[in-house]
């Protein structure tokens, strides 16, 4: 590296030669003794190497020198990303690669179809920079044609995203979206709430259908494992032996499953360990699936096959669904809480809601597994004596 001193110490020889400083400055020495700065750099065209003068020393010192020397390298730099063009659909598939390992793998491939339909049809290939309102605006109006209401919500997030991706990656000045209003864009559709059983009467001759219903015995097992312990349809589904531990009547759901990303520990209530015990009895060969499909080997059963069975039960998708029955251990929970004496929260956690309060959320996780215990076990208590349970049971397996 040069300095004022070695500078002044180089003598001129037959031929002239060059002495490297930093980041490609060089200072010429010619056999007449004069001294010159030169910056050597890539020309982004052709990949080919140029050289610069910045001026003789020591009318020019080295400080001036380097100044020059990063002030061209700067203005190159900059020259290069006005040339290069990064397309929209190159920046979006780079923001997608990093949210992959952040979101459900299902997630993930919606909003990348999403993307395909509504944002790369339009401008995949145009320069990220140039996207204009009037751009995005198609988009959403091709949205608001497919009457894709909640899908118009997910898109605007995600395109948000991935521009606010590429002002941190400097590729744009500002992120156009910040000029439009969110509630502009998409049109709001009334809540669609899961339709539900609150009445005694209704829930009774809920599982008196599914006792008798003459389709497969695991289908009607996941029905009334949805309805005793209120998980969602997929942990039911994906639901493993080595998760349930029948002896200690809990099931440790992973949090790889859960859609709050934190495992439950769900005590389970009499009833279900029971109606598990008879039902682990007639699986043979044992399977690691609890509700294994007899399509596929070693596979669940499918996401509409709980549905399917209200549906041939005369249940409407208007009078109830597989989801719903999460509702009707809520509402009942909550409203007879005079009843059970057990506080809100512990109805939430065992619905395993996602806590905001995330120091709140670790207390939580770590505690109440007695109040939890008590909710569950008055729940089953509460839904058996709606039956006969023995003969609820005996129709329940009366097939086999």
């Amino acid at each position: 590296m040069l300095s004022c001193k070695k500078i002044k110490s180089l003598k001129a020889k037959e031929k002239r030669y060059f002495v490297a400083d930093r980041d490609n400055l060089l200072l010429c020495v010619y056999p007449s003794g004069t001294k010159t700065f030169f910056y050597n750099f890539k020309c982004p065209n052709n990949k080919c190497f140029k050289r610069i003068s910045l001026g003789k020393y020591p009318q020019t010192s080295l400080k001036a020198a380097r100044y020059k020397r990063y002030t061209y390298k700067t203005a190159l730099q900059q020259n290069a990303k006005k040339s290069q063009k990064i397309s929209f659909k190159s920046v979006a598939l780079e923001k997608m690669s990093i949210k992959k390992d952040q979101i459900a793998p299902k997630t993930h491939a919606r909003l990348l179809s999403l993307l395909e339909r509504f944002a790369f049809t339009i401008f995949a290939d145009k320069d990220i920079s140039s996207i204009e309102i009037d751009d995005i605006l198609v988009s959403f109006e091709l949205l608001r044609k497919k009457g894709l209401g909640e899908s118009a919500n997910k898109f605007f997030s995600i395109i948000n995203e991935i521009f606010r991706f590429a002002e941190l990656k400097k590729l744009i000045t500002t992120n156009p979206l910040n000029s439009l209003l969110k509630k502009e864009l998409i049109i709001k559709k009334p809540t669609k709430h899961h339709p539900s059983f609150y009445d005694e009467k209704n829930l009774s001759i809920l599982l008196q259908k599914i006792a008798s219903y003459q389709g497969k015995l695991s289908l009607k097992i996941a029905l009334i494992m949805t309805l005793l312990t209120a998980q969602r349809s997929f942990n039911i589904r994906t639901c493993l032996w080595s998760e349930l531990d029948l002896k200690r009547q809990i099931w440790i759901i992973p949090q790889h499953k859960m859609k709050a990303k934190r495992m439950l520990i769900l005590p389970l209530s009499t009833q279900i360990i029971e109606l598990l015990t008879l039902y682990k009895n007639t699986q043979i060969p044992k399977r690691e699936a609890v509700f294994h499909s007899t399509k596929t080997k070693d596979q669940f059963i499918g996401e509409s096959s709980m549905r399917m069975v209200l549906r041939a039960l005369d249940y409407s998708n208007d009078e109830l669904s597989v989801h719903g029955l999460r509702s009707t251990f809520s509402t009942i929970c909550h409203e007879k809480r005079q009843i059970h004496k057990i506080n809100s929260d512990i109805i939430e956690l065992c619905l395993a809601h996602k806590e905001k309060n995330q120091v709140k959320a670790s207390y939580n996780h770590a505690l109440f597994q007695k109040e939890k215990q008590e909710l569950m076990q008055w729940w089953g208590d509460y839904i058996t004596q709606l039956v006969d349970w023995d003969l609820f049971c005996k129709n329940l397996f009366a097939r086999l």
